[in-house]
């Protein structure tokens, strides 16, 4: 069990965001298009992957596939800390 605060998950994404995107953290807001932020799947996918190594959890199939189906940054943050979050309270 990850005992790390949600701001903390919140803030991991929102930094793994904007480096993929190659933008500022302050710039992302939930409303933006991941596609028109610059955020492909070959970027999503090393966004997911700094975000499991964070976590010390591989996502199963089902996770990722949803992931790969958001299309705003509200919806990845969201995902991400239903995934990622839930286990906190396990």
């Amino acid at each position: 069990m990850d005992d790390r605060e949600p701001q903390d998950l919140h803030a991991l994404i929102a930094s793994t965001l904007a480096t993929a995107c190659h933008c500022k953290v302050e710039a992302l807001r939930e409303e933006m298009n991941l596609v028109d932020i610059g955020l492909d799947s070959v970027a999503l996918v090393s966004v997911v992957a700094q975000i499991e190594a964070s976590r010390n959890r591989e996502l199963s199939e089902s996770e990722l596939l949803a992931l790969f189906r958001t299309r705003k940054v509200g919806d990845i943050m969201a995902l991400a800390h239903k995934m990622m979050g839930a286990e906190q309270s396990a």
